[in-house]
């Protein structure tokens, strides 16, 4: 019965990457830039949000997510982040440096 219970609960708690996406849709990418105080403080904690998501996805999830958000990360601002988002690989590029919201240039 413990079993049972410990593999009920490891469903649901973990996240899958359509919970990751749906998040990602819904979040404001822009928060930073904000000059509202409440706009800004939303974005800290759907991005945060984010974070958590991202982290209990599986292996093969989080590669799946990574993908999604290089091909919808909407900020095209020519900024050496998102030209780095735009040129990274995924396939050959794996997924280290991304945490779910930002991809870090090695």
């Amino acid at each position: 019965m413990k079993i049972l219970q410990e593999i009920t609960q490891l469903i649901l708690t973990e996240a899958n990457v359509g919970q990751y996406i749906a998040k990602a849709k819904k979040h404001d990418w822009s928060y930073f830039f904000s000059d509202s105080r409440r706009a800004y403080s939303d974005g800290r904690k759907s991005e945060s949000e984010l974070q958590q998501i991202y982290d209990s996805l599986s292996d093969e999830d989080k590669l799946t997510a990574a993908k999604w958000f290089k091909d919808n990360y909407p900020i095209n601002d020519n900024s050496s982040l998102s030209k780095a988002i735009k040129n990274w690989d995924v396939d050959n590029d794996g997924i280290d440096g991304f945490n779910g919201t930002h991809y870090s240039i090695k």
